[in-house]
């Protein structure tokens, strides 16, 4: 696969979360962040195990959009479990929540370049990763919320953003965008040199 293909395959990770934006936040108001949060979180852990047994294109780009769209389902509930904790709090303790998902994307790629560096096959990997989400998720589901009390009920599915929030959302969406780029092709860029220093 070229470089044209793998970006195109690449894509369905971000055009899953896009696509399950809205209907992330109409679930969640629904069910609840706790449920939700449960929810994404093995069906995260699983499609993970899948990207590492997967041996066609259509698969790859499949589970790749279900990938990006259960993260999303799981990036909306654990928020809304931090503004609901964040309220009983009583002052601002978001900072604190980012700068831990700062860290474990740290030891995230620790533990990545350790797996390369041993020749760990990614399915083994991925499998390692994902019974240690199963053990976080027991431990942790006891402690969430088991209600949400800081977010507003909406009265539809959607409501256009106000013009400043729209502005804030164009240069979210430039951030993200140049976040994505470097998150997707800085490993395989890695790893290409890594094959490249080894031959």
């Amino acid at each position: 696969m070229n470089e044209a293909g793998l970006g195109t395959v690449l894509f369905a990770l971000p055009v899953g979360s896009m696509l399950s934006l809205p209907v992330a936040g109409i679930l969640v108001t629904k069910f609840g962040s706790r449920n939700i949060m449960l929810f994404s979180a093995i069906v995260y852990a699983l499609l993970l195990c899948l990207l590492g047994i997967v041996d066609a294109t259509w698969q790859l780009v499949t589970v790749l959009f279900f990938f990006g769209a259960s993260g999303d389902f799981m990036n909306i509930s654990i928020n809304t479990q931090a503004v609901n904790i964040e309220a009983l709090y009583g002052r601002s303790i978001m900072a604190s929540f980012h700068g831990l998902w700062s860290m474990a994307g740290f030891a995230g790629a620790a533990i990545g370049s350790l797996m390369v560096a041993q020749a760990i096959q990614p399915f083994i990997h991925f499998l390692l990763i994902a019974s240690l989400v199963a053990l976080l998720i027991v431990f942790v589901f006891r402690h969430s919320l088991p209600y949400d009390t800081a977010h507003p009920e909406s009265q539809s599915g959607f409501a256009w953003p106000e013009k400043s929030l729209l502005k804030l959302g164009v240069i979210a969406f430039c951030c993200m965008a140049c976040e994505g780029c470097m998150f997707d092709w800085s490993g395989f860029i890695f790893a290409k040199k890594c094959k490249y220093q080894n031959s």
